[in-house]
């Protein structure tokens, strides 16, 4: 089972909007990378081809995604993760930084969001081995 309770169901349209290169997505059961974005399709690395955007996921974030992106497991299904000298959690309750400000406005459910938001804090790519 997900280990957060928001995670969209798997056959859900992920949202393009959302999508940046290099971001991790599913393509017929497979972690693939995205390379290039259009209106409508994607490419992606890992399928070497040219997809309908509405053909792929988002991959939910899991306990054991969490744990790949040494996220350190901080009980009752939270995560702490630093970035840029500021600490951050993110669990099934939510997502709060180290002021103990919640963002409930803000979902991260999926890879692909964390990453977004991991490359809007630090200009980095966020590494993950999937």
């Amino acid at each position: 089972l997900p280990f957060f309770v928001r995670v969209q169901k798997l056959n859900e349209m992920i949202n393009p909007k959302e999508l940046r290169l290099d971001n991790e997505v599913l393509y017929d059961d497979c972690y693939c990378t995205v390379v290039e974005i259009f209106k409508d399709k994607v490419g992606l690395a890992g399928s070497g081809k040219c997809v309908d955007i509405k053909d792929i996921n988002g991959i939910p974030l899991t306990e054991e995604i969490m744990k790949r992106m040494d996220c350190a497991e901080a009980g009752n299904g939270w995560f702490g993760f630093s970035l840029e000298g500021f600490d951050f959690s993110l669990g099934n309750q939510g997502f709060t930084d180290d002021n103990g400000f919640r963002y409930n406005d803000v979902a991260i459910t999926q890879l692909h969001q964390f990453q977004n938001f991991y490359f809007a804090k630090t200009g980095k790519e966020l590494e993950i081995k999937l």
